[in-house]
């Protein structure tokens, strides 16, 4: 029989360290400070899950609400995930509903075994929810789905319950563009992509013609061409179930997010809703009509938008997941809820724990930062606990194995960490302070030669699990 010890451990400092255990076959548990009698349950009694793809923090979440979970996974992930004790299917292409089938049918491991099948990675929703439907778990899944995915979908919809969001238009290759016609600055980006990757501000006909050519010889198309939106740029995180927003948060960029190519500050800051009421009013209002018009009625959603200088707010893009790198850390810190346990338990059918919109904690406000350093391999970088002992850091995640990637921001992220502070002004120079003294303290790694390993490269840490 097959069983799983479940070990969660938190630091002090809130920092999750969540460990899965599991043993296949034997009645002993491999333990490490606690009871089996107490953590070992029939893993055969819990509900089964279908993750497709890998995301540990996922598969975590899953796990805490008494989930066992089977990963549909690239075989480069295989080994990640079995080394956190995750049964696996090798596909070839996590994102491709015929890969994934594919790979289930080769290990004979049968879609009806399971109870749920899901994903909270961005590639990953439709075919998650394709194949959800086409195995009776869910109707119509796949198709609204596609509303938080593909970007030009999800304007016309939007706009057509009377959001305000930039006008768009599909482009298929410069030949069919009136290009005396368009308005500048414009911005040209894939259909379904994933942040800024592929993203380019237009300054004029000449420059949009050279970005389509680029883009083009990615081999991608067709693109989205949008009218660029002037204003403060915000993230809006949250959960709905059976269509009511239940949770939401406002946080504000350091910069928008397009400005992020040009280096300074990537993160973001939590708005108090105490504070700044009417801004909560007004994304609250924009937030609901949208999940509303796209359909999506159960989840966790992380929604960009605009703030005119006129005040008014402006729907960006919304997506069907837990915002990524530094934003689910923030927002728990900030808000109080842990939006991925939410959406586990919603992926398994159990209400939302939530008994009343959160506060904000009295006299403090949160912001996150990443924390950056150079491209390539790093020879040393600041200690975990260097980071937290830093005014004002009450969690920080670092990785010392992050590279630079195309199209990501000039420095590669080293990881990230959250600060809290009396007001918007002390936060604003404690991030700064931050990261200027992280920068200042990361060595990189000669360009030849070995990389030095963490038993003896002085001050380095791995990232924490998930």
């Amino acid at each position: 029989m097959a069983w799983v010890t479940r070990i969660f451990s938190i630091a002090c400092d809130g920092a999750p360290q969540d460990r899965l255990l599991a043993s296949t076959g034997q009645s002993e548990f491999r333990r490490e400070g606690v009871s089996p009698e107490l953590w070992s349950i029939s893993m055969k009694q819990l509900p089964h899950v279908l993750h497709i793809g890998w995301m540990p923090r996922a598969v975590a979440a899953l796990t805490r609400a008494g989930a066992r979970v089977t990963c549909a996974v690239a075989p480069g992930d295989i080994a990640k995930a079995q080394a956190a004790g995750v049964s696996t299917v090798a596909v070839t292409d996590p994102t491709n509903v015929s890969a994934i089938l594919g790979g289930l049918e080769r290990a004979e491991v049968p879609v009806g075994e399971f109870d749920a099948v899901c994903s909270v990675l961005e590639f990953c929703v439709v075919p998650a929810a394709a194949i959800s439907d086409l195995y009776g778990f869910s109707r119509g899944a796949a198709v609204k789905s596609l509303g938080m995915r593909d970007k030009f979908i999800q304007k016309r919809k939007v706009r057509g319950a009377g959001v305000a969001t930039a006008a768009c238009e599909t482009v298929d290759s410069s030949g069919v563009l009136d290009f005396d016609s368009l308005e500048f600055p414009r911005v040209l980006k894939p259909i379904d992509g994933k942040g800024q990757h592929h993203t380019f501000v237009t300054l004029g006909p000449d420059h949009l013609r050279e970005c389509l050519e680029e883009a083009s010889a990615s081999g991608g198309g067709p693109w989205l061409l949008e009218e660029f939106v002037r204003g403060t740029e915000f993230h809006v995180d949250g959960l709905v179930r059976d269509g009511e927003v239940l949770v939401l948060g406002v946080s504000r960029y350091l910069q928008n997010v397009l400005g992020m190519h040009d280096g300074g500050l990537v993160g973001s800051s939590a708005v108090r809703p105490d504070r700044h009421p009417e801004l909560y009013r007004s994304m609250r209002s924009l937030a609901a009509t949208a999940l509303k018009a796209l359909e999506y009625q159960d989840g966790v959603f992380h929604l960009e938008a605009f703030q005119a200088p006129d005040g008014s707010v402006v729907f960006g893009e919304c997506a069907a997941r837990v915002g990524g790198l530094w934003i689910d850390d923030l927002f728990q810190h900030a808000f109080r809820v842990n939006l991925r346990d939410e959406w586990a338990r919603m992926v398994l059918g159990r209400p939302a724990a939530l008994t009343a919109e959160p506060g904000y904690p009295d006299g403090v406000v949160f912001g996150a930062v990443c924390l950056p350093a150079p491209p390539g391999a790093l020879r040393a970088m600041p200690a975990r606990e260097e980071v937290m002992a830093r005014p004002g850091v009450v969690f920080c995640a670092l990785d010392e194995g992050l590279r630079n990637e195309v199209g990501a921001a000039p420095q590669t992220r080293a990881g990230h960490a959250v600060v809290s502070a009396a007001d918007e002004e002390e936060l604003s120079l404690l991030l700064q302070d931050l990261v200027d003294w992280f920068a200042a303290s990361v060595e990189p790694a000669p360009e030849s030669g070995p990389v030095p390993g963490p038993e003896n490269a002085p001050g380095t840490t791995p990232a924490p699990a998930g």
